[in-house]
Formats: structure tokens, C-alpha cells, sequence
């Protein structure tokens, strides 16, 4: 009896000795060297915490690396990887996971298994789909799939109710769910050069987090069913709407008191008068970009703006700068070239802003 208590402890030692550490704190991951070479890391399997091995022509995911069972930052960017494995789940304790710039076409439903993933990169592979699964990654906070071919987001992804950042960018997408909406955490959210993004759905403005949105060069996106929503995102700083052809301004976008950028460049159907009228009440706005807008008369509103440190009226047909731009006095930077001012009026400009770099 006593032999068999005495094996046992040994063998509860042992599996201890081999069981995976519960993953560290983000504090204490960032202080932990990042190894990047293979045969370093497999000197002491069980003290590889971060690994780099980017830019190693791997051409499949290297399996050998399912042996760093503490393993919970993994970066393989521009290895020429073809697949994602389900065997990564095998890495019970991953949090981070970026693979950037290699050929992955599918990520594997089995990637719900892996708890305790927070970051995903896989920016610029081959990807058409996500997952359902990835709305069980209930700890996923970030999420980057910029440059894929992703034509079907799922339902499921509203059930990722830590995600902060969701960046598709450049994707095949027709629609989003509905469900993005559900998204309570959300304060990026990236979607340039969506070119078959014909709406965002009903619900948007529930995005009450949300600091930042790119929309830029979604040039069939119609906002006219949800413009008024983003009076209500409250906590927005940048808003990017290039090239997105919008018929309409909200005035109450004057509700965003936290708003520092705004991007209009290339909205030529927009009454300039009352866009600058509604801009002149945010307390927080310091850049302004209303390039390509065909613009022949800049609004006299503008000198309203006093808080103003940049503003870009490239491209334009401006002849002339009214007097009012002479108020403000903050302002840094003005990107005025490729516009009809003479050297009269650009002398006179100078004169009305004698501190601030102007490019003509």
C-alpha cells in the first residue's frame, strides 16, 4: 500500500512537472525576451514564452513548434506558410498569434479551443472566410485581417464581446451581420477600400466606444439610412470618410465633443456652408482634410474653427481665402496646392497666417 501512495505522488510530480503554466499577465509577457531563433528556443522548450521567426521560408507551419507547450506569442510573418493546422490549438496557452504576409487560406474552426487567444494578425494571406467558430474566442480583443479576400463575416462574431479593434480592410465583403453591432467594445473599426460595401447595418450608432472608423474608398457604401447614427458614438476621435460619397451631413455630429480629425476629401455633393458650420462646434477638432471637392469658395465659417492646427484644401478650385482664416491663430500646417490662387491672393494668404506652414 505504501509503495502504491508513494507511486502515485511520483507520478502526480511528474505530470505536474510536464503541465502547461496558466498564461502570464500582459504586464509580465511584455517583460519576457522574444527568441527568434528555432534552435535557441529549443535548447529549454519550457522557457519559450515569445517567439519571432519571421521571415524564415517555412512554406508549411513548422509542427516542431508544438513543443513549447508555454508557448503564448507566436509570430511568423513572411514565412511563406500555406496552412493554419487545427494542431495549434495544442498550444493551450496562446494569446497572441500573428502570421502576416504568408498564403494561409482558411483558419481552422478548431481555433475556439484556444481560450485565451487575444490578438489576431494574419494581415495580407488568401483568406475568403472566417470561421463560426470565432465567436467563441471569448477573450479576443484584437482582430486584423487587413488585405485578405474575406467575402462572408460571421453571424458569430458578435459574441466577441471583448473585441476592440476589427480591421478588414480591403476585403470582398457585400454585407455586414448584424451582429457587429452587438459589439460593446469596439473601438476601432477599419473597412477601407471595401468596394462591394453597399451599407452598414441598422444599429451602428450602439457602438458606443467607438474612437476610431475608417470607411475610406468605399465608393458604393450609401450611409443615407444610418448618417444620423453617428451622433451617437459619442466617444469617436477620427472619423476617415474619403471617397465615400456622401449627399448628406448630420448636424448633430456636433454632439461628438471628443472628435480631434475628420477626413471629407473627395465628397463633392456636400454643402461646405453647413459642413463648416457643424465642424465649428466640436470643441476637440484639430484636423481637417476637404481635399478633391471641386470647392470654388471656401466657406467664411471656417474662421469660426480657432482650435485648428491642420487643414488640407488640396485640389480644389479655390481662387481666393477669405479674411476669417486669419483666425486661427493655432493653426500649424495648411495644404493649400494644386488650386487656382494667384500670387496675389497667395501672398495675401501668407499674410493672413504668418506663423503657419503653407503649401501651395
Amino acid at each position: 500500500m505504501k509503495r502504491l501512495a508513494f507511486l502515485f505522488i511520483c507520478l502526480n510530480i511528474v505530470l505536474f512537472g510536464y503541465a502547461q503554466k496558466k498564461p502570464l499577465s500582459a504586464k509580465k509577457l511584455a517583460k519576457i525576451k522574444t527568441i527568434r531563433e528555432l534552435p535557441e528556443a529549443l535548447k529549454d522548450p519550457k522557457k519559450v514564452y515569445k517567439l519571432d521567426l519571421s521571415k524564415h521560408p517555412f512554406y508549411s507551419f513548422p509542427l516542431r513548434l508544438l513543443q513549447f507547450k508555454n508557448l503564448q506569442e507566436l509570430v511568423l510573418n513572411e514565412c511563406d506558410i500555406t496552412d493554419l493546422p487545427k494542431e495549434i490549438t495544442q498550444l493551450k496557452n496562446l494569446q497572441v498569434l500573428r502570421m502576416n504576409g504568408n498564403y494561409i487560406k482558411e483558419i481552422p474552426p478548431e481555433i475556439a479551443q484556444l481560450k485565451y487567444l487575444q490578438v489576431i494578425e494574419l494581415k495580407n494571406n488568401k483568406l475568403t472566410a472566417l470561421p463560426k467558430e470565432i465567436g467563441a474566442l471569448a477573450n479576443l480583443r484584437s482582430l486584423d485581417l487587413t488585405f485578405n479576400k474575406i467575402d462572408t463575416v460571421p453571424m458569430e462574431i458578435g459574441n466577441c464581446k471583448k473585441l476592440s479593434l476589427l480591421d478588414l480592410s480591403f476585403a470582398s465583403l457585400k454585407e455586414l451581420p448584424p451582429t457587429i453591432c452587438d459589439l460593446s467594445e469596439l473601438r476601432v473599426f477599419n473597412i477601407p477600400g471595401i468596394q462591394n460595401l453597399t451599407s452598414l447595418p441598422v444599429g451602428f450608432g450602439k457602438l458606443s466606444k467607438l474612437e476610431v472608423i475608417n470607411l475610406s474608398n468605399c465608393t458604393n457604401l450609401n450611409l443615407s439610412n444610418i448618417i444620423e447614427e453617428f451622433s451617437s458614438l459619442t466617444q469617436l476621435k477620427k472619423i476617415i470618410f474619403y471617397k465615400v460619397n456622401l449627399t448628406t451631413f448630420p448636424k448633430d455630429l456636433s454632439k461628438l465633443t471628443r472628435l480631434t480629425e475628420i477626413n471629407l476629401a473627395r465628397n463633392p455633393l456636400l454643402n461646405y456652408s453647413e459642413v463648416f458650420t457643424t465642424l465649428s462646434k466640436l470643441p476637440a477638432l484639430v484636423e481637417i482634410d476637404i481635399s478633391e471637392n471641386s470647392l470654388e469658395k471656401l466657406p467664411v465659417e471656417i474662421g469660426t474653427m480657432t482650435l485648428l492646427k491642420e487643414i488640407n484644401l488640396s485640389m480644389n478650385s479655390l481662387t481666393e481665402t477669405p479674411a476669417s482664416i486669419g483666425n486661427l491663430k493655432q493653426l500649424k500646417k495648411l495644404q493649400i496646392f494644386n488650386n487656382k490662387l494667384s500670387e496675389e491672393e497667395k501672398a495675401k494668404t501668407k499674410t493672413f497666417l504668418p506663423d503657419c506652414a503653407i503649401l501651395f
